[in-house]
């Protein structure tokens, strides 16, 4: 989901999607209040994004993050981080909060977050 300040949560292409993908069996689109519809809206933002996620991440597939990285407008950066969802971004220390404070400082830097030490 991507609220109105335009920073992301961890919702992925759309909570429907999420929710499909996580439960296969189940009729999810009927289960849903509300659709974030995050796909659809990072690709109309005006703005530099920051997308961090792990291919280890367990609740929100890694594919999720591509698309969105995808669909994103210049500029934009990804950022791999390693490790499950509640503990990625623990475990990737001091390059990520480096590589954050880059795109803080720059953000309309297409220069790749992650190649700081």
């Amino acid at each position: 989901m991507i609220d109105y300040r335009g920073y992301g949560r961890s919702s992925g292409r759309s909570s429907a999607a999420l929710a499909s993908s996580s439960y296969p069996s189940l009729p999810t689109s009927v289960l849903l209040r509300h659709d974030y519809q995050s796909l659809a809206t990072i690709a109309q933002l005006t703005m530099p994004v920051l997308i961090a996620h792990s291919p280890s991440d367990e609740l929100i597939p890694f594919a999720h993050a591509t698309s969105l990285y995808e669909a994103a407008a210049e500029p934009k950066i990804f950022y791999q981080l390693n490790g499950p969802h509640n503990q990625s971004f623990v475990s990737a220390g001091a390059p990520y909060l480096a590589a954050i404070a880059k795109f803080v400082a720059n953000p309309r830097s297409n220069t790749p977050a992650i190649d700081d030490p």
